[in-house]
């Protein structure tokens, strides 16, 4: 919660010059930033990102070689005629967020899942990424001529 303490005779100037810089139309031009957790096991990825407010069909998911990208659209709806923003610190518009993995992954077996403001995706690794034991050939292995 945020406390203005507005004194006698007006805003202090500290609060004006916030208020100048706060106008219509400018928090439009920032880029909304997509919180991820991403995590890794032998099989693959686990991709948590936090995105309240999106719907599901306003969201992105690519995979582009081992670049994934994560896009969308928040929409918001602009204040009515004769409002203005006093403080406005919700970034809506177009957002994207791309992470470049280490491992293949196996595209066609990707799976998604989107409740309550988080998208869960599991990305499995390719089993050419796998890690695969290799016997080693012991001397009655030898061939002899």
């Amino acid at each position: 919660m945020t406390t203005v303490i507005v004194r006698r005779g007006g805003l202090p100037n500290t609060l004006r010059e916030i208020g100048r810089e706060l106008r219509v139309g400018q928090a439009a031009t920032r880029s909304a930033s997509i919180p991820l957790d991403v995590i890794e096991d032998a099989d693959g990825y686990s991709v948590l990102a936090v995105l309240p407010g999106v719907a599901p069909e306003a969201i992105e998911v690519q995979l582009a070689e081992q670049t994934l990208s994560i896009a969308g659209e928040l929409s918001l709806a602009e204040p009515s005629a004769g409002s203005r923003y006093r403080l406005r610190e919700l970034a809506g518009g177009r957002f994207e967020r791309n992470l470049r993995l280490a491992y293949p992954i196996e595209a066609d077996a990707i799976q998604t899942s989107y409740s309550h403001g988080l998208l869960s995706l599991r990305l499995p690794k390719a089993e050419s990424a796998k890690p695969r034991r290799i016997e080693v050939a012991g001397a009655e292995a030898v061939i002899e001529q």
